[in-house]
């Protein structure tokens, strides 16, 4: 019922990022699409979830909405025999946290780039203006995952797909050491996939 509720939240959350031209229906082909462009970066968080914290979520809303992000959100968690009241406003798994996350960004980036698009924690925004982007969100505590952000880079990466501007769209996969046939299949149809690629 819980999960029923918040996303009665979410649904008019991804209506107005569809408004502002950040159609989460599509995000994931529009991002793709756009590591092609020499003048963006990518930006990606660690935890980002847990980063969204209620307090800024709470100044940054509508007064209506965030007193609904607060009414469906999980109040407190049981760690162990302890009831805890998170900070956070909602973890994955939150039938709003995935729009809240992204709203959020797409705010904050929108102010340095109009352009800026945002899919959950993965941002795309134009290189001039990138870092500025992270040290804002570093003061909400926002934390960048380094090893997935690429400013002013040649390699760029979102939502899964890998470009670099010499070579073009890059197939490419983690491999984990395989304990048994099912992990052996899966990292030799990776290779398959790999091998079958354009790129030498």
């Amino acid at each position: 019922g819980n999960m029923l509720l918040q996303r009665t939240v979410a649904h008019p959350l991804r209506e107005i990022l569809k408004d502002l031209g950040n159609d989460l229906e599509v995000g994931q082909d529009v991002h793709k699409r756009r590591l092609t462009d020499p003048r963006i970066s990518t930006v990606d968080f660690s935890n980002a979830s847990d980063s969204n914290l209620l307090s800024v979520v709470v100044s940054q809303f509508p007064g209506n909405v965030s007193s609904l992000l607060k009414r469906y959100r999980d109040p407190m968690v049981l760690v162990n025999e302890d009831y805890v009241l998170p900070h956070k406003l909602s973890s994955m798994g939150c039938g709003f946290t995935f729009e809240v996350m992204t709203l959020l960004l797409l705010s904050v980036a929108r102010v340095l780039d109009p352009s800026a698009t945002v899919y959950g924690d993965d941002v795309i925004i134009d290189s001039s203006v990138a870092r500025q982007f992270t040290k804002v969100m570093g003061d909400i505590m926002w934390k960048v995952n380094d090893k997935k952000t690429f400013i002013d880079s040649p390699f760029r990466e979102s939502c899964g797909a890998f470009y670099h501007r010499e070579y073009g769209y890059i197939t490419c996969f983690d491999f984990h050491w395989c304990e048994n046939i099912n992990d052996a299949m899966i990292a030799v149809n990776k290779l398959k996939i790999i091998s079958d690629s354009n790129i030498p």
